[in-house]
């Protein structure tokens, strides 16, 4: 990490940011974004935690620090920096992991591919008043912050702080997409396609246009069935599985796919609605007694059905996306 932050892109992207008259005794934009992420770095990333470093000379020498500063200056600085030094901090983020491409692919079913990951993951801040902290989806108080992780370890891509009442897909969301698809074409290896995976909070007909239009990506987005009704979805799922998988005692599972015409409202520039033929996949699975033999009074019904740019059988876009479900072992 020293190594990166000496690359002096970062020094002269934060200083056209944060442009002042440096005052003698005045530690440096560069050393108190450095201690920060020192701090994060060790997973510490509370501003009082500084002072645990003060007679720590590796801590300094790692990071290329002129001064440490103490955590009141850190806390002040920090808090007083404008809000587009954040620019400063991702495009740092997307040039470390443009030197990492050989941790940012992984192969599936025959290619390699960078997966991103992106979901909300809100953070209980219950009992603060700070701005922003509001009920979130998981019914505690807190913010919301939208995440992109890429590749198989999990490297965080692009990140934004909400307000815990946010949902997903709120306003901005595409302009944050737009962005992180950019940062991912910059850090993506050479000849490796990226593959977005989301859930049903991104199902959107403006997200399927943009990851449709944007080169050299495909997609994995869990469909929002709204009230649609699970036994149709069955019976077709029926009529093209020959033999259901049997997933325990009690419920079995079969597969469909079909193609549907997507409609995306005009925008100011365009003029006029367009037309998307995107695939959908789905896995229909009727429960008739739990695992562990108790009959059920009437069967259950679950869909799970996905768009995709993907030619995959269904069967493995639901393998695939079921994986989505370990991405909690990245860091949150």
């Amino acid at each position: 990490m020293g190594r990166q932050l000496d690359d002096p892109k970062f020094d002269r992207h934060l200083a056209s940011l944060v442009p002042h008259q440096r005052r003698r005794g005045r530690i440096s934009d560069g050393d108190i974004a450095r201690t920060m992420i020192g701090l994060i770095c060790v997973g510490k990333p509370h501003f009082d935690a500084v002072a645990e470093f003060g007679e720590d000379r590796f801590f300094r020498q790692a990071l290329g620090l002129e001064t440490l500063p103490s955590a009141e200056i850190l806390r002040q600085r920090i808090q007083g920096m404008p809000e587009k030094v954040a620019d400063a901090f991702r495009d740092f983020t997307t040039r470390l992991l443009g030197g990492q491409q050989d941790l940012l692919a992984e192969e599936y079913r025959g290619d390699r591919w960078m997966p991103i990951h992106i979901d909300v993951t809100p953070m209980d801040n219950s009992g603060s008043h700070k701005e922003g902290v509001s009920c979130t989806y998981k019914k505690f108080d807190g913010y919301a912050p939208i995440v992109a992780y890429a590749g198989p370890h999990g490297f965080m891509l692009n990140n934004q702080l909400r307000a815990g009442s946010s949902h997903c897909n709120c306003e901005g969301t595409a302009k944050w997409l737009e962005q992180t698809l950019k940062r991912a074409e910059a850090v993506a290896p050479e000849g490796v396609r990226r593959l977005v995976v989301t859930d049903a909070g991104h199902d959107a007909a403006e997200n399927l246009l943009l990851f449709t239009q944007t080169p050299d990506t495909d997609f994995v987005v869990k469909r929002n069935l709204r009230r649609s009704d699970p036994a149709d979805w069955l019976a077709k799922a029926r009529r093209q599985t020959n033999e259901p998988d049997q997933l325990d005692r009690g419920a079995r599972a079969w597969y469909g796919q079909r193609v549907e015409t997507v409609t995306v409202g005009a925008s100011e520039e365009e003029g006029a609605d367009q037309q998307l033929r995107l695939r959908v996949v789905w896995r229909a699975t009727e429960r008739t007694a739990e695992p562990d033999g108790q009959l059920l009074t009437e069967p259950e019904v679950t869909i799970d059905a996905w768009w995709t740019s993907l030619d995959w059988d269904p069967e493995h876009i639901q393998t695939f996306y079921q994986q989505r479900g370990t991405s909690g072992r990245f860091p949150q």
